[in-house]
């Protein structure tokens, strides 16, 4: 077992700088489990979903450590849905492999109505193992979201997670 956390420790510390550079491209697979609370202000009620969703990205970095997305997600609970995701993600180095990456985005959700949202996510991190691949994961985030057919908006939280690989180009 000493052995495994020292192997462990010198992945962590001891890898080589992977900085994310301005031009620098990457390819993502991720899945999440979500547990939605959410509260509508208009109507003064509380609503809760649970979600396994299914999503591809890509990653392109306009400045070094800046890096904005597109990302689709199926979502599989009962009405399916594909949500289209720009976002901007900022690569914050902790050590030299290992990154916080906070997150902003846009989420569209097709489906029946129409939803339009804003999500951000704090908890957020990035590991590179590599130069060539990378393991993201997230636990929850904030939402504001509204739909075609309503006056009121939605504001949610979500506690779930979400693991991710990315595979840079």
């Amino acid at each position: 077992m000493k052995k495994f956390f020292t192997l462990a420790a010198a992945l962590i510390l001891g890898a080589n700088a992977f900085a994310q550079n301005q031009g620098d491209m990457a390819i993502k697979a991720t899945t999440l489990f979500n547990y939605w609370n959410t509260t509508d202000k208009t109507l003064g009620i509380t609503m809760d979903a649970t979600t396994f969703e299914f999503g591809a990205g890509f990653t392109y970095f306009v400045i070094d450590n800046l890096g904005v997305s597109l990302d689709a997600t199926f979502t599989a609970n009962g009405g399916n849905s594909v949500t289209l995701t720009p976002s901007v993600s900022y690569f914050v180095p902790i050590t030299s492999s290992f990154y916080y990456t906070p997150t902003l985005g846009l989420d569209f959700v097709i489906q029946d109505p129409f939803t339009f949202g804003i999500d951000l996510s704090f908890i957020a991190f990035e590991y590179r193992l590599n130069d060539l691949l990378a393991f993201d994961f997230s636990l929850g985030n904030l939402s504001f979201a509204t739909n075609k057919n309503d006056t009121d908006f939605q504001i949610g939280v979500n506690t779930g997670g979400n693991i991710g690989v990315r595979f840079y180009l």
